[in-house]
C-alpha cells in the first residue's frame, strides 16, 4: 500500500469529518494488517463526529493487545460521549498502560459518569502522577461528596499537580469541611496554590479566613495576592479595610494593586482620595484599578480626573489604535484597558459632562473600547447619545452590538426612533425565548428586563422552568429590574419565586433574594410577613453561605426604622447567644443597626458596647493577674498570646461606628471613649458626614475639651469631614466653607479648610467648563 497516498487520504477524511467517510474507513479497520496504519485509520475516526451504531466496531479493540491502538482506541470511544462507553471505561482503570487509565479517566469524567466514582477514587492512590491528577479533576466534575476526605489528605500531597487539582475539585464540591485544610494551604510554597485556596475560601464564605487572606494580600507573587483579594470582596470583609489602606503606600507594585482592587470591592469610602491620586500614576496596573474602584465607590469628586485622565496626551491616541502600535510608547494593550476602565468609571457615575469625550470613543477602533462606551453612555441616560448608539448596531464587531443594545434599553422612552427601535426589538425577542441555543435565551431573559411590560414578565416566567441555571438566574434578575419600574406587575409572581430562596444554585438564590428586596417595601402586610420570614429564615440558617445572610440582612434593614429595628435585634440577639467569638454576621447586623437609625436600634448598640467594655475590663484585670503571679519561663508565652486572648477588637470599631450611624450625638460623645477602636468608629462615621455644622460642632468642643484623645479623635472626624466634601460639595457649601475659614484661628486647621477650599474650587470650576 502507498503509505503517502494513505496518509494524504486520512488527512482529506479527518478535515472534511464526513460521515461517508465512515464506511471507507471501517472497510479498512477490518482488513489492515499494519498496526501503524491500522492506528492511524482508528485517530481519523476521532476526529469525526462519529454515530452511536459504530460503537460495537471499536468497543472489541479496546482488549487489543497492542497498547498504541487501545490508546487510540479510547480516544475515539471517548468522542462519543454515550453512556453505552461507561462499563469499558470504567474497565480500563485498571488497564496496565497508564495512558489508558488517564484516557478512560478524563471520558468518565466528562460524561458524568457517577457509577466511576468509587474505581475513581481508588484511582487517587495510582502509581503514575498523571493518573492520579486526572482521577481529582474527574471526581471534582461529578461533584463526588464521597471523595471529600480522601481529597483533603492529598492537599498534603508533596507533588503540586496533585495539590493543584485537589484545591480545584474541592472547591467544585463546596465542603465546609474543607476550609481549615485550605486555609493551612495559604502559605503553601507554589503561587498558583495559594492563590486557588484562596478563591475557594471566597466562595466558601469562609470568614474563619480573613486575617490569613489579609496576610496574603503582601504577597509578592501577583496570583496569590490578587486571588486573596477578590475572596475578601467576596466575603465583604469589612475589617480588611484600614489594613488595605495601609498597603497602598506599599513598595511592592502587586500589593498596591490587589490592595486598591479589594478597596473598591469593600466600598472603602475613606479610599478615594488616595486612589483619585492613583489617576496620576504612571504605571497602568494602578491607575486602571484606581479607576475601576473609584466607580464602584461613586465618587462623584473623581468625575473631573478621570475625564482629565481620558483626555491626557498618553492616551490622545489611543482613538487610533493603529497610530498607538505604532508611535514610541509601548505598552498599547495596557493603554487600551485603561480607557475602558476609565469609561467605565464614568459610566457608574453617570456623568453627563463625560458625554462629548465618550461619544468621540465611539469611533475608536478597539471594539472593547467601543463596547465600554456605549454602557456608559447608556447608563448616563441622556436621549442625545440615541442616534449614536442606534448607529452602533450595525458595528462589525458583535460585541460592540450586543453593549450598544444593552445600553439602548437603559435609556428612557422619550425619543421616537428609540420608541420605534424598542417595538421591533420585543419582537424579536418574543422568538429568541424559545431558541433552541442557550446563550440566545439568556441574552433574550437579559433584555427583557427593560421591557415594563406585562408581555415581558410572561415572558420571563415561561423561562424560571428552563432547563439551565444561567437563564434561570437572568429571567429572576430581569423581573427584579422590571419590579423596580412597576412593583404591580411582578408582585403576582411572589410564591412563584419563594422556591428559588432554597434553589441549590448559591448565584440563583443570590438573585431571588435581590428581586424579592425590590417587591418587598410594596407588598400587603399579610404578605411581606410571608417574606420577611423567608428572609430571617436565611439569616439564620448556619449552614448557609456567610454572603447570602448579608444580602438577606440588607434587604431586611430597608424597612421602615419601627419595623426593622426589632427584627434585626432579635436575630441579633439570637446570634449572640449561639456564637459571639468570631462571629462576623454579628457585625453586619450591628452596621446594619446602625443604617436604620431608630432610637431603639441605639439602645441595643449601646448595651453592646458597654457590655463589651466591662467585658474587656474584666479581661485586662484577668490578664494583670496573670502576670503579677508569672514566672520568668512563662512570660514570653504570656506575650505571644496576648492578642489572641481577646478576641473582640473588631467588634470595638463596629459599635462605635454604628453607635455614630443610628445617633449623631452619641457619637460626638464616643469620641472620648476610654477603648481606642470604639473612638476611631466614631470618628470614620462622622467623617463621612458632609456636614459643616457638625464640623463646626467638633471643632468648638475640641476647643474646649483639655483631654488629649478627645482632642485628636475630633480633628479626625474633622479631617474625614473635609475630605468628604471635598468630593462631594456644591457651590452652596463651598461659600458655607469660605466663611468658616474667616473665623478659625488655627493655623493648622486653617491650612486643612484652605487646601479643601481650594480643592472644591477647581472642581466646581472644571465642572462648569464642560
Amino acid at each position: 500500500m502507498n503509505h503517502e497516498l494513505t496518509d494524504n487520504t486520512l488527512a482529506v477524511l479527518a478535515t472534511r469529518r464526513s460521515l461517508q467517510s465512515l464506511d471507507c474507513l471501517i472497510k479498512q479497520l477490518h482488513t489492515e494488517s499494519n498496526l501503524e496504519l491500522k492506528k492511524q485509520f482508528i485517530e481519523t475516526l476521532g476526529k469525526i463526529p462519529l454515530p452511536e451504531h459504530i460503537l460495537p466496531e471499536l468497543l472489541p479493540m479496546l482488549s487489543e493487545k497492542d497498547i498504541y491502538i487501545r490508546q487510540a482506541v479510547t480516544k475515539a470511544v471517548a468522542n462519543l460521549g454515550t453512556e453505552a462507553v461507561i462499563q469499558p471505561f470504567i474497565a480500563l482503570l485498571n488497564d496496565p498502560d497508564s495512558d489508558i487509565r488517564t484516557n478512560a479517566t478524563i471520558a468518565l469524567g466528562q460524561l458524568q459518569a457517577t457509577s466511576a466514582i468509587e474505581p475513581l477514587i481508588a484511582l487517587l492512590k495510582d502509581p503514575e502522577t498523571i493518573v492520579r491528577t486526572k482521577a481529582v479533576m474527574a471526581l471534582g466534575q461529578l461533584q463526588a461528596t464521597s471523595a471529600i476526605e480522601p481529597l483533603i489528605v492529598l492537599l498534603k500531597d508533596p507533588l503540586t499537580p496533585i495539590r493543584e487539582n485537589a484545591v480545584t475539585a474541592l472547591g467544585q464540591l463546596q465542603a465546609t469541611s474543607t476550609i481549615e485544610p485550605l486555609i493551612g494551604l495559604l502559605k503553601d510554597p507554589k503561587e498558583y496554590i495559594r492563590g486557588s485556596a484562596a478563591t475557594v475560601l471566597g466562595q466558601l464564605q469562609a470568614t474563619s479566613a480573613i486575617k490569613p487572606l489579609i496576610a496574603l494580600l503582601k504577597d509578592h507573587e501577583w496570583f496569590a495576592c490578587y486571588r486573596a483579594t477578590m475572596a475578601l470582596g467576596q466575603l465583604q470583609a469589612t475589617g480588611a479595610i484600614e489594613p488595605l489602606i495601609a498597603l497602598l503606600k506599599d513598595h511592592e507594585l502587586i500589593v498596591r494593586y490587589c490592595a486598591t482592587t479589594a478597596l473598591g470591592q469593600l466600598q472603602a469610602t475613606n479610599a478615594i482620595k488616595q486612589l483619585i491620586a492613583f489617576l496620576k500614576d504612571h504605571n497602568n496596573y494602578i491607575s486602571s484599578p484606581a479607576a475601576t474602584a473609584l466607580g464602584q465607590l461613586q465618587a462623584t469628586g473623581a468625575i473631573e480626573p478621570l475625564i482629565a485622565l481620558l483626555n491626557s496626551e498618553k492616551y490622545v491616541h489611543a482613538n487610533n489604535i493603529n497610530d498607538l502600535l505604532n508611535d514610541l510608547f509601548k505598552g498599547s494593550e495596557e493603554n487600551i484597558r485603561i480607557i475602558s476602565t476609565v469609561v467605565e468609571a464614568l459610566g457608574q457615575l453617570q456623568a453627563t459632562s463625560a458625554i462629548e469625550p465618550l461619544i468621540a470613543l465611539l469611533k475608536n477602533s478597539d471594539s472593547n473600547v467601543r463596547s465600554s462606551t456605549a454602557i456608559a453612555l447608556g447608563q448616563i441616560g441622556e436621549s442625545a447619545v440615541v442616534k449614536h448608539l442606534v448607529k452602533l448596531l450595525s458595528d462589525l464587531n458583535e460585541n460592540v452590538r450586543y453593549s450598544a443594545m444593552i445600553a439602548i434599553n437603559q435609556l428612557k422612552d422619550t425619543n421616537s426612533e428609540l420608541l420605534q427601535f424598542k417595538e421591533e426589538e420585543f419582537k424579536r425577542l418574543q422568538d429568541q425565548v424559545n431558541n433552541p441555543f442557550t446563550g440566545k435565551r439568556q441574552q433574550a431573559a437579559n433584555h427583557l428586563g427593560n421591557f415594563i411590560l406585562p408581555e415581558s414578565v410572561k415572558l420571563l416566567v415561561s423561562l424560571l422552568h428552563d432547563q439551565f441555571n444561567l437563564v434561570k438566574e437572568e429571567a429572576i434578575t430581569s423581573l427584579g429590574k422590571i419590579a423596580t419600574k412597576k412593583v404591580n406587575l411582578v408582585q403576582p409572581l411572589l410564591t412563584q419565586l419563594y422556591p428559588f430562596l432554597e434553589d441549590a444554585s448559591l448565584s440563583i438564590r443570590q438573585a431571588a433574594i435581590a428581586t424579592l428586596s425590590q417587591l418587598l417595601p410594596q407588598l400587603p402586610k399579610t404578605e411581606q410577613t410571608d417574606l420577611i420570614q423567608h428572609l430571617q429564615d436565611i439569616v439564620h440558617k448556619q449552614t448557609d453561605w456567610f454572603g447570602l445572610q448579608v444580602k438577606a440582612l440588607r434587604v431586611l434593614e430597608r424597612l421602615e426604622p419601627d419595623q426593622a429595628a426589632p427584627l434585626v435585634i432579635a436575630m441579633a440577639q439570637l446570634v449572640l447567644a449561639n456564637d459571639k467569638q468570631d462571629n462576623y454576621l454579628a457585625s453586619e447586623m450591628f452596621h446594619s443597626l446602625g443604617k436604620i437609625a431608630s432610637p431603639l436600634a441605639t439602645t441595643f448598640l449601646q448595651t453592646q458596647l458597654d457590655q463589651l467594655d466591662k467585658e474587656k475590663r474584666d479581661w485586662r484585670t484577668k490578664q494583670r493577674d496573670t502576670e503579677t503571679n508569672s514566672t520568668p519561663c512563662n512570660q514570653q508565652a504570656i506575650q505571644v498570646n496576648k492578642e489572641e486572648l481577646w478576641p473582640y477588637s473588631q467588634w470595638e470599631f463596629e459599635l462605635g461606628y454604628a453607635l455614630t450611624r443610628s445617633n449623631t450625638e452619641v457619637g460626638i460623645t464616643l469620641l472620648q471613649h476610654n477603648l481606642a477602636l470604639v473612638r476611631k468608629g466614631a470618628w470614620t462615621a462622622l467623617g463621612e458626614k458632609s456636614d459643616i455644622k457638625l464640623l463646626k460642632k467638633l471643632n468648638k468642643q475640641r476647643d474646649q475639651s483639655q483631654i488629649p484623645y478627645f482632642r485628636y479623635a475630633a480633628y479626625q472626624a474633622i479631617d474625614g469631614g473635609l475630605i468628604t466634601l471635598e468630593y462631594s460639595a456644591e457651590e452652596p457649601q463651598l461659600i458655607a466653607l469660605q466663611q468658616w475659614f474667616t473665623k478659625v484661628t488655627e493655623e493648622a486647621l486653617q491650612d486643612r479648610l484652605q487646601w479643601t477650599i481650594e480643592r472644591i474650587a477647581y472642581r466646581l470650576s472644571q465642572t462648569q467648563n464642560h
